[in-house]
């Protein structure tokens, strides 16, 4: 019977694993990046399914056994420093689509650190009212009922 622990083997290029981009990650995203790479298929010498990726936070979550926080902020360095690629985003509890882009003529993390692909944090009024002021305490003043 096979390990179910055990997983195929991925090629980095040197120059790739020794670029300012890569140096960026944490152990997090590595492992990340890892995952995707293996999820990849090739027929020959050529990636087949390369920007159809499809990785859910949840399965990363299982399989590195780690916290939401950390799965979340590795993916967001991983597409900030160019090594991943949302192709489509998900909709429901479907994974977003992804291109690893290490090679196949898509190696943004060559631009890093002059040029970096972070997605903007949303703007929101959302909840504007109920957010803390600067200068309040936690404590709540006397409530008359």
């Amino acid at each position: 019977m096979s390990d179910p622990t055990k997983t195929k083997g991925v090629y980095m290029p040197s120059d790739a694993r020794w670029s300012k981009a890569y140096k960026k990650l944490t152990p997090a995203a590595r492992d990340i990046l890892r995952l995707a790479m293996e999820k990849r298929t090739f027929k020959g010498k050529k990636c087949t399914n390369n920007g159809e990726i499809i990785i859910t936070h949840g399965w990363v979550q299982k399989k590195l056994e780690s916290v939401k926080k950390t799965v979340s902020d590795g993916f967001r360095l991983l597409i900030g420093v160019g090594f991943l690629e949302v192709t489509k985003k998900a909709e429901g509890k479907e994974g977003n689509r992804y291109r690893v882009c290490i090679s196949d003529g898509c190696e943004r993390w060559r631009e890093y650190p002059e040029q970096n692909w972070f997605p903007e944090k949303s703007k929101t009024d959302i909840g504007i009212d109920s957010r803390w002021k600067k200068g309040e305490s936690g404590r709540k003043k006397n409530i008359t009922l």
